[in-house]
């Protein structure tokens, strides 16, 4: 059972409902005066009439400046019913209020009680001004109770706003009557410059882009796009102001099926704000895409298949009879209005021209790439243009050229090398490794140094050894006293007051204890022996004569725990004999066998620079290569490949002097000397 709160509230939104449906009824018979050929003094009698329905108004009135500049006015409802001519000086004031909103242009409205803005009456004011070509030539004055709410006081300045832009697109609706429909002057121009572009090329996206972007421009409206039909599917092709289509944006998506209805009608399709008598298939495929769009006005004009300009020869003298039937689509023109749903003139009467230019475009364009396999057939026209005219003699030449050029690099032989860098460095070197796990007591070098054969270079403290040691020795000392003690009591014996045979006895056991001290003072001796020598051992010494060749030592090593077998120093015999040591990719060891093979000898030829003096080029001879690849810093598979110089020969030499050596491989063509790199990529990667 219903409650009266429930029915006062039923009854509020049935009152509300029907308040907007009038208000939008007024509107559109608004939009519809627009529309219609009728006088300016009917049409602003009607139009105020309207205005004042919907806002439920007392009064309103429109005004005009005439030829002199002056506000006339035109239209006005009630004004005398409010007491508009009552009060004196009303006029003086509504005319203060009404040149401030010509100077401004803004849609305003005035309260009342504002000292600054008096009012004419007790009435709220709201003033939108009235333009025509941009120019601000007229306002639209609505008197509106004084008690209505604060709320609604925006949303009546909007409408108003709204409806005093209708009045600004009846009155250049009206001026512009006057204007002929035919291009002339720069619009001409304009038009002939549009068709130039539009024929110009064959590329589809070309045309259908000059066909949206100019077609745009020229009919001054807000969007233009070309649909293009390929079998049975549509695709939207070109939109104006866009470089690339977005085939998945909800709007392309909606667009194109709206076109496809369209297309299938074969009749151009219009909407000019309200859509009346649609299929319902098309009506809502239609407010789907206005939904997307936001548009006030479109046109699509189907694009069919232009007729043959000349007829066949059979259709000519009548043996074949030409069969009536449809011309096919092409495509479809697209032509909206986002603010305004009265075309703009001119639209109208360029849309009926242009669909036909750009429908012999479009055709000509999907005509041309029908072509089977025109890319093709277009290099190959390219191509042929060249042996014509003056372009035969240059392309002889050209082709002359490259002949011999091909011929240089395939049959003249040259030297090839394979290059690798790497680093002078003496023969004889030897590392210096830790002789166990102890610590760096002393550094008696520094790099650079020249040190002797035997030389100590480190002293290392071993903790451990030194306590075995100290213990052994202890151990030995007792052992020692022991056995003079036993030795002691062996020579008191007699002196002991024991029997013959017990003195027997005591002798017998005695030598078996001193000679068991013995032994074992023996086997410390060894002991340490042994220890001595190994504590002598951490005294590093050099192995040869040479340089160390280790930076920093002292602050490298000193007090450093090390670790047996770790490397400590390194010493390099500069007076010994001379090598390099190169790095080469593994990859290029094919060729260095080849050439090994081919001459018989493992000794090839070598030049080589060194970095502090590339001007001068040296010789070696290859000596050894690795038997194994190793990994360089760059992560590639190398081979260390060793050779064999003339040390007297170079001047400064330095340990680990950088060097570019070229190992010769024996003779090639040219072309695989200058680009074997690429030959070898193909090889590699594509099995050629």
């Amino acid at each position: 059972m219903s409650t009266p709160e429930n029915v006062d509230k039923k009854e509020v939104e049935d009152d509300l409902h029907k308040a907007r449906n009038l208000i939008k009824k007024l509107a559109q018979e608004i939009e519809e005066l627009v529309r219609s050929p009728i006088d300016p003094p009917t049409f602003f009698r009607e139009f105020l009439k309207r205005v004042v329905q919907a806002l439920h108004a007392p009064a309103g009135a429109v005004w005009l400046l005439d030829a002199n500049r002056q506000l006339q006015l035109v239209s006005d409802l009630n004004l005398r019913e409010i007491g508009f001519y009552d009060n004196p000086g009303s006029l003086q004031k509504n005319h203060q209020l009404l040149a401030q909103n010509i100077s401004t242009g803004e849609a305003v409205i005035h309260r009342p009680g504002n000292p600054e803005f008096p009012l004419p009456t007790e009435h709220i004011v709201i003033l939108a001004s009235i333009q025509r070509d941009g120019e601000c030539v007229g306002v639209l004055e609505i008197f509106q109770r004084a008690d209505a709410t604060s709320g609604s006081h925006s949303g009546m300045l909007q409408f108003v706003e709204h409806l005093a832009g209708l009045a600004s697109k009846y009155l250049s609706k009206a001026s512009s009557a006057a204007e002929t429909e035919t291009p002339a002057g720069p619009v001409q121009e304009t038009y002939d410059q549009f068709l130039n572009d539009l024929h110009r090329s064959l590329d589809l996206k070309q045309v259908t882009a000059t066909a949206a972007n100019d077609s745009r421009r020229l009919m001054n409206c807000d969007r233009v796009a070309v649909c293009v039909k390929r079998g049975r599917k549509v695709i939207v092709q070109a939109i104006s102001g866009q470089d690339k289509v977005n085939h998945r944006a909800n709007l392309v998506r909606s667009l194109r099926k709206l076109a496809t209805a369209v297309m299938e009608s074969r009749e151009p399709f219009a909407f000019y704000g309200k859509a009346d008598e649609l299929p319902p298939q098309l009506e809502k495929l239609l407010t789907d895409y206005l939904q997307e769009s936001e548009s006030r006005m479109l046109l699509i004009l189907p694009l069919l298949k232009p007729d043959k300009l000349v007829r066949d020869e059979d259709e000519i003298s009548g043996k074949v009879r030409r069969q009536d039937k449809l011309q096919p689509l092409i495509g479809c023109l697209i032509i909206e209005q986002i603010n305004e749903s009265e075309p703009r003139p001119g639209v109208k009467h360029y849309a009926q021209l242009l669909d036909y230019h750009v429908a012999i475009a479009l055709n000509n364009s999907l005509e041309h790439h029908r072509i089977f396999l025109l890319p093709v057939w277009n290099f190959l026209g390219g191509i042929q243009e060249w042996f014509k005219g003056r372009k035969l003699a240059k392309t002889v030449a050209i082709l002359a050229g490259i002949a011999v050029v091909g011929c240089a690099l395939a049959f003249i032989p040259w030297d090839y090398r394979v290059e690798g860098e790497g680093r002078l460095m003496p023969i004889d070197r030897r590392t210096i490794f830790a002789t166990a796990n102890a610590e760096v007591e002393k550094v008696h070098v520094e790099g650079g140094m020249l040190v002797n054969r035997g030389d100590v270079l480190l002293e290392l403290r071993d903790k451990e050894l030194e306590i075995t040691i100290q213990k052994t020795r202890k151990e030995y000392d007792s052992k020692v006293t022991q056995k003079l003690s036993l030795i002691q009591q062996r020579n008191n014996v007699g002196d002991s007051g024991l029997s013959s045979e017990e003195q027997v006895k005591r002798e017998i056991e005695l030598d078996g204890e001193i000679e068991a001290a013995e032994v074992q003072i023996q086997g410390f001796k060894e002991q340490i022996g042994l220890l001595e020598q190994s504590h002598e051992e951490l005294k590093i010494r050099s192995p040869i004569t040479g340089r160390v060749t280790t930076h920093q030592v002292e602050q490298l090593l000193l007090n450093r725990p090390v670790s047996w077998g770790e490397s400590l120093i390194e010493v390099m015999n500069e007076e010994g004999p001379w090598h390099l040591e190169l790095e080469v990719d593994e990859d290029r060891y094919g060729h260095i066998a080849q050439a090994q093979k081919a001459t018989n000898t493992e000794a090839l030829p070598v030049e080589f620079i060194l970095a502090i003096s590339p001007e001068v080029t040296y010789e070696g001879t290859l000596e050894k290569i690795s038997t194994r690849a190793n990994t360089s810093k760059e992560n590639t598979n190398i081979l260390q490949v060793d050779i064999a110089i003339e040390e007297e020969k170079l001047p400064n030499l330095r340990i680990g002097s950088e060097v570019r050596a070229k190992i010769n491989c024996g003779k090639k063509s040219l072309g695989y000397v200058l680009f074997g790199d690429v030959i070898e990529f193909l090889r590699k990667y594509l099995w050629l």
